[in-house]
């Protein structure tokens, strides 16, 4: 192929590297917008000013996670139509590999009792997703199925009984077929099996690679998680490679069809959980006490856009909203949020506490009367739905997973993104109206109750793992 270069020197462009290296493509180097990186190396490749991309005769493929904004950037520079994606270069990869006879052959066991695969390798450690594997498998587990969840051997350890389910590898950072390797002859040991995949990377591709060789052997089941363009992007290259595709929002799943032309019966969705239900009213408030606000997620720019989030206190004290905030979570924006409190006097308003257990956070938003989010996407936020079943009320973004649970003036509110006074708007009148606010507190924890039962999630995905084929018991497609 033509010369290529990456944009984003960051942790994701090692994985990309190791991929790329696998077709014979070595870029010709790595731009990123740091000018504390120009100039240095990743890899063996140097980094450089994006500027010099121009006098490069070269395509360009975005190595990190700011598709979106990277894709904006190359748009000004005139520089848009240099610009493909990696998916499909991936994805020939994979066969490539197929073609050479990549999978080994041992036969699948006659009788063998069918085993549910969960993709857990390649997270952020033990985020939401990764916590919906785990209660996910652990459940199906108890329910008399044999479950393993892949993971990597840098994730933070379970219990001994919940590391007897995990299936730990080392990530090879730069050798995606070491790595996958490892994965696939695990995996051919344990057919016949269906795979519930998260990432669509190494996990996926060591399923894909089987499935080519026993085809009734392995199904594929592909979660999809987040409501942003990389992820539709993915199930728009490899649709033919799954049996069936689940949505954990009502707006990705309708993506899925409109945007990525998946057809109706391949699609599925139910509402996600909530893992236990507070037995607790909505917490009261006396007149003359602060507003308790809550925020649980990870400090960083990317989706969260904790960065905003002194805007965001900026608006609350412009509409004249005596508060008090709690932010439980940490990550690259910490010290920065830390600073700017401490900068602007809020220490005895903004409470940072650091990274709560999950034993923990039920009794963090026991305490709150409002949930905050202001992502720019989400999936379906867990966070939200915990916090709903304790009587918080949401105001948060008018992202994924938001409309199916927060309605207007019934169970909470919805704002534009990057629009805080309309946020502040939404509080103030919840701050001037506790009967208001209560309602709506006992409103959404009905809300949650009805529809996030953890039993009936696993039941749902357990259809999965009796081999059903066709349309399922779950919502597919929606009007």
């Amino acid at each position: 192929m033509e010369k290529l270069m990456l944009f984003g020197a960051g942790r994701e462009a090692e994985k990309y590297i190791g991929y790329l290296r696998t077709i014979g493509v070595e870029p010709v180097g790595i731009a990123d917008n740091d000018p504390a990186k120009w100039g240095s190396s990743l890899c063996g490749y140097p980094v450089v000013s994006p500027d010099t991309i121009k006098d490069r005769d070269c395509k360009v493929m975005i190595s990190c996670n700011y598709k979106q904004e990277l894709s904006a950037q190359l748009e000004k520079m005139g520089l848009l139509s240099r610009l493909i994606s990696f998916e499909p270069l991936f994805r020939q990869t994979i066969e490539q590999s197929i073609r050479n006879g990549y999978a080994a052959s041992s036969p699948v066991v006659p009788g063998h009792t069918p085993c549910i695969l969960i993709d857990a390798f390649d997270g952020i450690g033990w985020g939401g997703m990764e916590m919906w594997s785990y209660h996910t498998g652990m459940e199906l587990s108890k329910r008399g199925y044999p479950v393993f969840i892949y993971g990597s051997d840098w994730q933070e350890r379970r219990d001994a009984a919940t590391e007897t389910h995990i299936l730990r590898f080392p990530l090879e950072r730069g050798d995606f077929w070491r790595t996958t390797e490892r994965i696939l002859k695990d995996m051919e040991r344990r057919l016949p099996f269906t795979l519930l995949n998260n990432w669509t990377v190494h996990v996926f591709a060591a399923a894909y690679i089987l499935k080519q060789k026993y085809p009734e052997a392995v199904k594929i089941v592909s979660f999809v998680h987040n409501d942003c363009a990389a992820l539709y992007e993915k199930q728009s290259v490899w649709q033919d490679a799954s049996d069936w595709i689940a949505g954990v929002s009502r707006r990705i799943t309708k993506k899925l069809h409109t945007v990525c032309n998946i057809p109706e019966h391949k699609l599925c969705y139910k509402e996600n959980f909530v893992r236990q239900f507070c037995e607790k009213r909505p917490a009261g408030r006396k007149p003359g006490d602060p507003l308790r606000i809550g925020w649980g997620a990870r400090l960083e720019v990317l989706q969260k856009r904790a960065d905003r989030l002194p805007e965001f206190l900026t608006a609350l004290e412009e509409a004249g909203i005596d508060y008090q905030m709690e932010v439980a979570g940490d990550g690259p924006c910490f010290e920065m949020l830390r600073d700017a409190v401490n900068t602007c006097g809020r220490q005895d308003r903004v409470f940072l506490r650091g990274c709560l257990k999950p034993e923990e956070m039920q009794e963090f938003w026991n305490r709150q009367h409002i949930y905050m989010n202001i992502s720019e996407y989400e999936g379906s936020s867990l966070a939200m739905l915990e916090a709903m079943s304790c009587g918080a009320v949401p105001v948060v973004t008018d992202v994924s997973g938001t409309d199916e649970f927060v309605q207007p003036s019934e169970t909470g509110f919805r704002f534009a993104v990057g629009d805080y006074p309309a946020a502040a708007a939404h509080i103030r009148m919840l701050y001037d109206d506790e009967q208001l606010r209560m309602r709506m507190a006992e409103n959404g924890q009905k809300t949650v109750r009805e529809k996030c039962r953890f039993e009936d999630y696993v039941s749902y995905i357990e259809q999965f793992a009796k081999w059903q084929r066709g349309r399922l018991d779950g919502d597919c497609l929606l009007e």
